[in-house]
């Protein structure tokens, strides 16, 4: 990629234009990677976690105190 935006600046003086869209292609990229990495860490990890609570059912745990929704 980074070659290909040389040879289109070489062509253009444009290198803001160029190296800009490099730049934001691989944020793009690497972003979708880690996010992809991270579920399958978090899936690979389900064995050693056993019967613990999930990222999200902490967080749901730790904002609704218990009883705020039972019915008296």
């Amino acid at each position: 990629m980074f070659a290909d935006a040389e040879i289109g600046y070489s062509n253009s003086f444009q290198a803001v234009e160029y190296f800009g869209a490099v730049a934001v292609w691989y944020l793009l990229l690497t972003g979708i990677w880690s996010v992809i990495q991270a579920s399958i860490e978090r899936r690979l990890s389900a064995s050693d976690r056993m019967d613990e609570l999930s990222f999200r059912e902490r967080l749901v745990a730790a904002w609704a105190p218990a009883g705020a929704f039972v019915r008296r």
